[in-house]
């Protein structure tokens, strides 16, 4: 059901008329609600429903992230709370930030991160082995419906990724949808809780945390700007500049790249002088 409207909605654009979206909404909130017992489903039984579950979810996010928010602003709170779990507490041990953070990332400055991220002859090779760290994209046992799909702008990561790594991409694209039209004290408890799980993490996990959640904001700041949205209060911008800050501050130079683009866009949708003059002065510092 996900990919037949995904792909209506993707290949068909010109044919969604407010009836035809009208449409295809009865079936939604059917699909949040499994969605929401998928946990559940996975302990009743195990491993072998966990990959197709890991799929659905994929699919699901990837087909709300098109449709417009309103259509489902009934299930924002449903999907928060699966969304959050799926940036902080991720079934894969490994990163895949360099699947989908050098998208976050201004081209211009991808050229500082050294060569493995300028266009070369052996750069698709070098992706496969290295950018999601040894594990091969591009293999139809993923996901056959990949054969059909158009390749993002700037995208050169091979595709389909294993589905652990590909729900992250997904979760975090969605989470910039949703985490842009909620209230604001919804904003700000999530955005504490998305912190608290940074800090508790520990050793290498920390930062596949860290990169998820920053990831995710970045969607959020980005899609944000593009509906001209308000941040919120000033709660809201400390909690975002000290996360934005601590990544500022990594040891990873791609998690370092988005960190600095969220900071202009973060200045961009604030619309302070004062606080972007305040921003310039810790890019100074820092």
């Amino acid at each position: 059901m996900q990919v037949a409207i995904k792909s209506l909605i993707v290949h068909c654009g010109g044919l969604l008329t407010d009836e035809v979206i009208h449409s295809l909404l009865p079936p939604l909130p059917c699909a949040v609600d499994l969605l929401t017992q998928l946990p559940s489903l996975n302990k009743t039984y195990g491993n072998p429903l966990k990959p197709s579950s890991v799929t659905y979810r994929k699919r699901l996010y990837e087909l709300l992230t098109l449709l417009p928010p309103k259509t489902y602003e009934g299930c924002f709170s449903a999907l928060l709370k699966e969304l959050v779990p799926d940036l902080t507490q991720p079934d894969n041990q490994v990163s895949a930030s360099a699947s989908y953070l050098p998208s976050l990332c201004h081209q211009n400055e991808l050229t500082l991160l050294g060569p493995l991220l300028q266009e070369t002859e052996q750069r698709f090779i070098e992706e496969q082995l290295l950018l999601v760290n040894s594990i091969a994209g591009g293999s139809l046992e993923y996901d056959p419906y990949s054969v059909y799909e158009r390749a993002s702008e700037g995208d050169s990561v091979p595709k389909p990724l294993p589905p652990t790594l590909s729900i992250i991409n997904a979760a975090t694209r969605l989470f910039g949808v949703i985490f842009s039209h909620v209230a604001e004290l919804q904003r700000l408890q999530v955005l504490e809780q998305l912190m608290a799980s940074i800090k508790q993490a520990k050793g290498s996990r920390q930062q596949i945390v860290q990169q998820n959640v920053v990831s995710a904001f970045s969607n959020f700041l980005k899609h944000l700007a593009s509906c001209k949205g308000d941040l919120g209060s000033e709660e809201i911008q400390k909690c975002a500049l000290t996360l934005l800050i601590n990544a500022l501050e990594s040891s990873n130079p791609l998690l370092r790249c988005s960190a600095a683009e969220s900071l202009a866009r973060l200045a961009q949708v604030v619309a302070d002088s004062a606080f972007t003059a305040g921003l310039a002065q810790i890019s100074f510092d820092k």
